[in-house]
């Protein structure tokens, strides 16, 4: 038995399917509690997320009952495989699909095709699984490289490789303006050789688990913006999404300069500090111009 209807030697494993019929009532009081549980300015955010961690006892049992289903165990693709919870990254998301993808800042990621993990380590797959809370006619996503488009409703799931499957959300053009979507959204450990060791797989928890915990306060805090600080964060976040080789290449400027400054080569080391500085000060004054602009017309 196994979830995947895909293997991709590029993406990854990929499957789309249906919740057991048991876990209905889960789901339904995991999205009844979430929804009583948020603020009415949480309702009106582009996104909002809760980590099943820190849900209250209750809906946290909910969520349980649906993380450590027998259904998760055909993640266990081959002989040998284990399947191992991470859930330190498990979370509750709540999205309001916008209009305006040019304006989105912290929340591009999700829109414009993109891999949500930047790991390989060696043995192990990382899968994330989309389980969906709600009713669902007006946003797809789509993992063009598999040639698959999927609405996730209410009862179903996808599941791919968390670090390979490229993949982007499209708000389709019927959409309702109020329209929102809950997605549970769970992550496994698949190991190929069988049970990881102790130490292994707490290096590859804290790594997945610190990486998450990053990214998300970055496009939280660069989700609609309002003080300069937040637009800082959310131009950073869209352009290293949309730009996503001219990030990694602005950040690999500061450490090559200290290499070569620790080699002798301080001329041309200074030459690269002054680059990154003259980076960051184009992000920085690109972050005022939107704030500016926000403070003095509401556009973000």
């Amino acid at each position: 038995m196994t979830l995947f209807t895909i293997r991709s030697p590029t993406e990854g494993r990929f499957g789309i399917g249906s919740i057991p019929a048991e876990l209905a009532p889960q789901l339904d009081a995991i999205a009844r509690e979430f929804l009583d549980g948020m603020t009415p300015e949480a309702r009106t955010a582009a996104t909002h997320h809760q980590w099943c961690r820190r849900l209250p006892p209750r809906l946290r049992a909910a969520v349980d009952a649906v993380r450590h289903h027998a259904l998760w165990r055909q993640l266990a693709d081959g002989p040998k495989a284990a399947v191992h919870d991470l859930d330190g990254m498990d979370e509750i998301y709540y999205s309001r699909a916008p209009r305006d993808r040019a304006r989105l800042y912290g929340a591009a990621a999700n829109y414009d095709l993109h891999v949500d993990g930047v790991f390989a380590f060696p043995g192990i797959s990382v899968y994330r699984v989309l389980v969906g809370l709600t009713d669902n006619e007006h946003v797809e996503t789509q993992f063009p490289r598999l040639g698959v488009g999927h609405r996730i409703g209410k009862g179903e799931f996808v599941v791919f490789d968390f670090d390979r499957a490229r993949h982007r959300v499209v708000r389709l053009a019927d959409a309702p303006a109020d329209g929102h979507r809950i997605l549970l959204k769970l992550h496994y450990c698949v190991s190929t050789a069988g049970v990881l060791t102790a130490p292994y797989m707490w290096c590859v928890a804290r790594a997945y688990g610190a990486y998450e915990v990053i990214t998300r306060r970055v496009m939280d805090t660069g989700t609609d913006p309002r003080t300069p600080a937040q637009f800082a964060a959310g131009v950073l976040g869209q352009f290293a999404i949309r730009h996503p080789c001219w990030f990694r290449g602005c950040l690999a400027v500061p450490v090559v300069a200290l290499l070569l400054s620790l080699v002798g080569l301080e001329s041309v080391a200074t030459q690269l500090f002054a680059v990154f500085a003259l980076a960051v000060g184009v992000w920085g004054a690109n972050a005022c111009s939107h704030w500016l602009r926000y403070r003095l017309t509401g556009v973000r």
